[in-house]
């Protein structure tokens, strides 16, 4: 059992609903035209593409199946994760309630434009202690995003995994 279903479990249980994506040709994810399971960065800007595609898909499938609405989203991702969602994010941003990035991937500069357009105090960064490029990439979005990012959350340790019960 991977941690994201058991957080959608949790979450479940709280009465919520909860969707989780696995990135094709990432994580337990292999397609066609990735046949290996880590090979999302191979051809990074397709990949991100196709990544948009599927997330976007999920949430027209929390719209059909229990008519989410506006401001009714809340969206998480680690790593990559963070990347994918936050530019899904920009593109629905009147959806988006909340938007938490766990250890976020890249460049502060491939959040900024997604992030700087949801709603204020709706964005939520968490880093580890000893993730130095991580929490570069925080410090620099908190300063820039302003009021739209809430103080963010450092764990001890690397945090990398986010292996949540």
């Amino acid at each position: 059992m991977s941690s994201s279903s058991a957080q959608a479990r949790a979450i479940r249980a709280l009465g919520l609903t909860a969707l989780t994506l696995d990135l094709r040709g990432h994580g337990g994810s292999a397609s066609e035209a990735f046949p290996g399971s880590q090979q999302f960065t191979a051809r990074l800007e397709e990949s991100l593409d196709a990544a948009a595609l599927d997330a976007r898909a999920g949430l027209d499938l929390l719209d059909r199946q229990f008519r989410t609405g506006r401001g009714a989203i809340g969206m998480v991702g680690a790593g990559i994760g963070g990347l994918v969602a936050a530019r899904l994010a920009g593109t629905v941003p009147r959806r988006v309630a909340a938007l938490v990035i766990l250890s976020p991937w890249g460049r502060a500069e491939a959040y900024q434009g997604p992030a700087g357009l949801l709603f204020p105090g709706s964005v939520l960064f968490v880093h580890g202690s000893e993730e130095g490029s991580a929490a570069t990439s925080v410090r620099t979005l908190n300063g820039t995003l302003g009021a739209i990012a809430a103080p963010p959350i450092v764990v001890p340790g690397a945090a990398g995994g986010f292996n949540l019960p």
